[in-house]
């Protein structure tokens, strides 16, 4: 998925959001939202993880097959840089990317809510 496929107000997944609904087994449920994608990121933590607890092997099936995965633009690359300091490597390139496209941030880390609330992005 490239900077011109990225959905209008795209709904930016993080690693740990995608994660639990695989491990209750309802990724049906974010797969299914308009507009999902996710970001190189998420997928390399995924990626990582996956030997571990079985069900992320799930969502990485999901991600590849029904949630597209973002290319990072420059100016998504730009914007993740200020913020890494702020957020987790996941949450940081999510929020770029959802903050560069008027999306919508998909986390359920405390901290990642307050900062995008913060900066005037919409999370869910």
């Amino acid at each position: 998925m490239t900077g011109d496929d990225i959905p209008a107000n795209p709904s930016v997944l993080n690693t740990t959001v995608l994660s639990n609904f695989a491990y209750i087994d309802q990724l049906w449920v974010v797969a299914g939202l308009s507009g999902i994608c996710a970001v190189p990121v998420v997928r390399e933590e995924l990626e990582n993880g996956v030997d571990d607890p079985p069900y992320l092997q799930s969502a990485l099936d999901t991600l590849n097959d029904e949630i597209p995965v973002a290319t990072i633009s420059d100016t998504v690359a730009n914007r993740e840089a200020v913020v890494t300091s702020h957020l987790d490597p996941g949450e940081a390139q999510a929020f770029a990317l959802a903050d560069a496209h008027d999306g919508r941030l998909l986390t359920d880390d405390g901290d990642a809510r307050a900062f995008a609330k913060d900066q005037g992005l919409t999370v869910v």
